[in-house]
């Protein structure tokens, strides 16, 4: 099991709900373009006001990149899609993509549209419309199964996410959050909580508690990095030395103050002997940049390897990189994989190349483990419609969630689809049975654990015991997929049994599923001789 990771850590910081909004524009425009992006997050009002002034200034590429931030600001207003349609008239690339998803969310959907749209946007350059055409691909949604043409796709946008990951910046790798499991969370309360224990930690110099909870504040948003860099700094003074290495990265990185390598150093070297690595990471990254150090990669290489052999995914990615650099390309390619293995995207994209170039497999088993591969790449990184989506579902706002869910998942992403799912499921909202039908069956194919349950439920439903008995079986085989949806499928099995539907007629065999239904569902508290009792009961009655 690998160790965890600061890196890691500050990736799962919550980064603001907002795009990146940048320009290229150099003209008086674009200026006033740049001032509008810096306010949209903190005056709303005044930055509608300055993209507006700039649709008047006749600079085409500045009109059609504040177009499509008026229309992001109006969203989902009816007056956001004349605005995503205007800017995509203009060549906006990213509106492009914008309008692609909405096409296939239409309430009269339109896969051929959508596909239009992308292609254009992804020759503009959008990198999440080369993803979903990559998407539509690989699975035949609107065009052709080809993995060939997937590999394609999805390669351009994991080389984005690549680049964007290099520049270290903080909540780029947080892991999207499943409804499921958040269902009876509420973010405000929780930052009360997590406020007040830090305070009773403070007071009482629990530098172990203190440490948590500036942990647990990496892991939600928005963050205030100052607020973590006070809480490590006394965790550190009360004695919890795991905090240094933590420490340590904010100074190193920049994240919540100014760079300071000396102090990053000097962290870095409390907490090197603290299991996990994650200061032998630090100690590894100074010596390989030479940052408040003599540049050393040996010594680097020596921390790197230390932390590697410890689990730590980022170490070993690091790790991958010096022997490439030393020509050691087999040993380096073990790193990557173990990387690869344990998550790590910048290790999953360099291990799918390796892959692609030194596979011995025939092209479509090649491709097919290059591709999922470079899928999770593209998915890594934070989506910030994801982030809009989770906000609207917490505020009571479940349309708004639902659509949000659905266009993310038009790209791809599974958690998105089980969250769209979920939410039509528990009776969040309500969904036509051709969306219902649709979410369940991409769901199914991309193995979402819900997506198959309901796929299998209706098979059932319908008579098709063939194929319900075969998902059933794959669903409990499955022991990555949650109890919630295993347990289930046992159930289901057992009754199959039971009633003999599609299979021989074996009280036994429906009493053994059912055993391992209630097994695996903990919270189940009926005892298992019930079903006994029941047969029983029901060979006295002669309704057997």
């Amino acid at each position: 099991m690998r160790a965890p990771c600061l890196l890691v850590w500050l990736s799962t910081v919550a980064a603001t709900s907002q795009e990146p909004w940048s320009t290229t524009v150099s003209s008086e425009a674009g200026r006033l373009l740049e001032a509008a992006h810096a306010l949209r997050g903190v005056d709303e009002h005044n930055a509608t006001a300055l993209y507006t002034q700039v649709t008047a200034m006749g600079d085409a590429a500045a009109t059609s990149e504040a177009l499509y931030a008026l229309g992001d600001l109006a969203f989902p207003s009816d007056d956001a899609h004349s605005l995503f349609q205007q800017s995509a008239a203009l060549g906006h690339a990213q509106a492009q993509h914008t309008l692609a998803l909405l096409a296939a969310v239409n309430a009269k959907p339109s896969l051929a549209t959508s596909v239009l749209y992308d292609m254009f946007a992804a020759a503009g350059g959008d990198s999440r419309a080369a993803q979903t055409l990559g998407y539509r691909a690989l699975y035949g949604l609107g065009t052709p199964v080809s993995c060939a043409t997937a590999l394609q796709y999805y390669k351009q946008r994991a080389a984005t996410v690549v680049t964007d990951g290099a520049t270290m910046v903080a909540g780029q790798w947080r892991k999207p959050i499943s409804l499921a499991d958040d269902e009876k969370r509420d973010p405000i309360l929780d930052q009360y909580k997590l406020t007040y224990v830090a305070a009773s930690a403070i007071s009482s110099k629990d530098g172990k508690v203190l440490f948590r909870a500036a942990k647990h504040l990496l892991q939600r948003g928005p963050i205030d990095f100052r607020l973590v860099r006070h809480w490590l700094g006394l965790a550190l003074a009360y004695g919890e030395t795991p905090a240094a290495a933590y420490l340590g990265h904010l100074h190193a990185f920049g994240w919540g103050g100014p760079i300071h390598h000396a102090k990053a150093l000097a962290a870095y070297s409390i907490a090197k002997d603290v299991k996990g690595g994650e200061a032998l990471l630090g100690l590894g990254l100074l010596y390989l940049y030479g940052h408040g150090v003599a540049q050393n990669t040996e010594v680097a290489l020596e921390h790197l390897d230390k932390a590697a052999l410890q689990g730590h995914a980022e170490a070993m990615y690091y790790v991958a990189r010096i022997l490439t650099a030393k020509k050691q390309l087999s040993l380096a390619a073990r790193y990557y994989e173990a990387a690869s293995k344990s998550g790590h995207a910048l290790g999953m994209h360099a291990y799918a190349g390796i892959i692609e170039k030194t596979s011995i497999h025939p092209f479509p088993r090649t491709c097919a483990l290059a591709v999922t591969l470079y899928k999770r790449v593209s998915e890594a990184s934070v989506h910030p419609w994801l982030d809009r989506a989770h906000a609207a579902f917490h505020r009571g706002d479940y349309t708004t969630s639902f659509l949000l869910y659905r266009l993310v998942a038009e790209e791809g992403y599974k958690v998105a689809l089980e969250n769209a799912l979920w939410l039509v499921e528990e009776g969040y909202v309500i969904a036509s049975d051709d969306v219902r039908h649709r979410l369940v069956k991409v769901a199914a194919a991309q193995g979402s654990g819900l997506g198959k349950l309901l796929q299998a439920d209706a098979w059932l439903k319908v008579g098709d015991h063939k194929r319900a008995l075969a998902a059933y079986t794959s669903l409990v085989t499955t022991p990555a997929l949650s109890y919630k949806h295993r347990a289930p499928a046992y159930y289901s099995l057992g009754y199959m049994h039971e009633m003999g539907l599609g299979v021989q007629r074996s009280r036994a065999q429906a009493l053994e599923y059912y055993r391992q239904s209630v097994a695996v569902e903990r919270r189940v508290t009926l005892p298992i001789e019930l079903w006994t009792w029941k047969w029983k009961l029901l060979d006295l009655l002669g309704w057997a």
